[in-house]
């Protein structure tokens, strides 16, 4: 999500699950090419940890909603972070669930690791798993 240059602004205090959150739009610094024109988060005031992101295809026009459950939220390595996750693409009516099962912080990964030609092929592999898994193979 291209977010490296954004700066938060808090909207305002509301409830997400229950629990207290700052809503928080972020704002891209100028010369950032955003790939979604609005970004909100929720982020929980007890853990740290955003509980609910909306991603706006235009200002007025939510494309994509990510979730956690609070309750999967734990402390690793020092680091908060939620353990299960949903994100709902509104527009291709696709929902994704993420589990973590395993995490390792403060392990060195090398840069090409997430370098855009990596994350392409890694992307196909999947794509193509997928397929494979679908047919039956």
């Amino acid at each position: 999500m291209n977010l490296g240059g954004a700066r938060p602004e808090q909207v305002r205090s509301s409830v997400v699950a229950g629990r207290k959150v700052a809503e928080v739009q972020l704002s891209l610094a100028p010369g950032d090419e955003p790939l979604y024109a609005r970004v909100v988060s929720f982020i929980d005031e007890d853990s740290c940890v955003p509980l609910k992101t909306e991603l706006y295809e235009t200002p007025d026009k939510l494309l994509k909603v990510v979730t956690v459950d609070p309750e999967s939220i734990t402390r690793t390595g020092g680091v908060r972070l939620a353990r299960s996750m949903r994100v709902e693409d509104l527009k291709n009516e696709v929902t994704t669930e993420l589990k973590i099962q395993e995490i390792r912080v403060g392990v060195d990964l090398p840069e090409r690791t997430f370098a855009p030609a990596q994350l392409k092929r890694n992307r196909c592999r999947s794509l193509e798993s997928l397929g494979s898994a679908e047919a039956g193979g």
